[in-house]
């Protein structure tokens, strides 16, 4: 049988390896930290210079101002009776539930239907009050409620109105 390949015996195998490891260029030398911030340097500037894929803009959170709105709320300026103010707060609240407005949108969206005085008592209530951004609708309902529902007034309709809810009133004089 013919050997084709370069070298019958194992000999000139290991001279072969020999051989091809003294034809490799040798290793370069370490670099220092200084060479290696430059190389990585380039790398940013070249990954900055590529052209960017236009990503779509954040979504915009819906607008529950324009929400709420779309639901026709009713403005309010003065209480004539001590339970207009209460109501008027009872139907505020199950419009900014139906806009699904959290607490901080609440505080926002429902002084814009106050108008004449009690405008101009929210706008003092912000003034005095230390972090108007901190508002809660915990403090915006009780404190519309403490100055707009005098609660002497309240607990006089209640006397008048006796031990029947509205509820029973309406069914038994309907």
């Amino acid at each position: 049988m013919v050997n084709t390949r370069r070298g019958d015996n194992n000999n000139d195998n290991v001279n072969d390896n020999t051989t091809n490891q003294r034809d490799l260029p040798p290793l370069p030398p370490l670099m220092d930290a200084n060479q290696v911030m430059t190389i990585l340097q380039g790398l940013v500037q070249a990954i900055n210079q590529q052209p960017q894929v236009q990503q779509a803009p954040p979504q915009q959170p819906q607008s529950r101002l324009k929400t709420f709105l779309s639901t026709q709320p009713a403005t309010f300026s003065q209480e004539i009776g001590p339970m207009e103010a209460d109501d008027w707060l009872k139907t505020i609240e199950s419009k900014l539930q139906i806009a699904q407005c959290t607490g901080r949108e609440k505080v926002l969206c429902a002084p814009h239907q106050l108008i004449g005085p009690a405008q101009e008592w929210w706008i003092a209530y912000t003034i005095a009050h230390e972090d108007p951004q901190e508002i809660t609708w915990a403090d915006f309902r009780n404190s519309f409620h403490a100055h707009h529902v005098p609660a002497g007034e309240v607990k006089l309709k209640r006397k008048e109105q006796g031990p029947m809810s509205v509820r029973e009133y309406l069914t038994k004089f309907t």
